[in-house]
């Protein structure tokens, strides 16, 4: 319930970001089914009108439109084709806290609809869809154990049952992974703050969960958008300079 408040203080610029606590799916908007833009300008300042209809805008120019204010701002599109962007945005508040709060806001952008994609989409509403999303849950916790905790979470083993639940909340904050087929997504990555799943030495936890495995469960009308492995994130700098190039290739 507190993480549902905070979404919705946040969504109409009512949260103040001292003391603020890292929140699992701040995005309301991508838990909620979207009726034509009307969730999207009802909270204006985080999916607004005025986002770039040109999905192969530079990264920060993406990143700058979506989610509220904050006091230092990251991120990196993990997939673009000729009609969906995904990517993940890093907020980080400081306030009285000297170490920062993170956020982790996913902007997954469809521009055939001119809208953010909330998980329903993907894996359907609830109640309905319970199994798909217990699917999921049992296999990101699986994964999650075995990659970060190498089959033992020692004392995280009851926050880890507890984060990854089997509901659209929960699984919110996700973001689309290349495919080794040219305009496909190979699967679909979900992201945790620090101190969620694991130690705050760990960082940002991302586990890929790749497309063959959640076929069975993806809504008829996306599967066509998935095939082929997962093809890995380039690291940050990599992304930078293929954005660098990029921008000098449009230029000319």
């Amino acid at each position: 319930m507190r993480h549902v408040l905070i979404s919705i203080l946040i969504l109409f610029g009512t949260a103040s970001a001292s003391g603020a606590t890292p929140v699992h799916g701040l995005l309301a908007t991508m838990v909620g089914p979207l009726v034509g833009n009307e969730s999207i300008e009802a909270a204006d300042h985080v999916s607004p009108t005025k986002a770039p209809t040109d999905i192969h805008a530079s990264d920060s120019e993406i990143f700058r439109r979506f989610g509220p204010e904050s006091d230092a701002v990251t991120g990196h599109v993990h997939f673009r084709s000729t009609d969906i962007m995904s990517g993940l945005r890093e907020d980080r508040a400081y306030g009285d806290d000297p170490g920062g709060s993170l956020w982790l806001i996913p902007v997954n952008w469809d521009a055939r609809t001119g809208s953010l994609i909330p998980i329903q989409a993907i894996f359907g509403e609830l109640p309905e869809n319970e199994p798909a999303y217990a699917a999921i849950a049992i296999k990101l916790r699986k994964a999650l154990i075995q990659q970060v905790w190498s089959g033992t979470p020692e004392n995280w083993a009851q926050a880890i049952k507890d984060r990854v639940a089997a509901n659209p909340m929960a699984l919110s904050v996700f973001t689309f992974i290349p495919s080794t087929i040219p305009d496909r997504i190979g699967g679909i990555a979900w992201h945790f703050e620090p101190e969620t799943v694991a130690p705050l030495s760990r960082g940002v936890i991302s586990i890929v969960i790749p497309q063959e495995q959640l076929r069975d469960v993806i809504r008829p009308e996306w599967k066509e958008l998935f095939a082929g492995e997962p093809a890995p994130i380039p690291p940050a700098q990599q992304m930078l300079e293929a954005e660098k190039l990029a921008g000098i290739q449009r230029s000319h």
